[in-house]
């Protein structure tokens, strides 16, 4: 159950770091998809 817990929470961190990505994305006009990797992968 704890591994349940674990990947709910590694699953709502990106799903909140994709929402960043989009919305500097259409805000800014402009999307740098390896800055984007790298910044994801960090």
């Amino acid at each position: 159950m704890l591994y349940l817990k674990e990947e709910s929470l590694v699953n709502d961190a990106s799903s909140l770091i994709v929402f960043q990505f989009a919305l500097i994305a259409s805000l800014s006009g402009t999307f740098i998809f390896h800055k984007a990797v790298v910044d994801f992968s960090w």
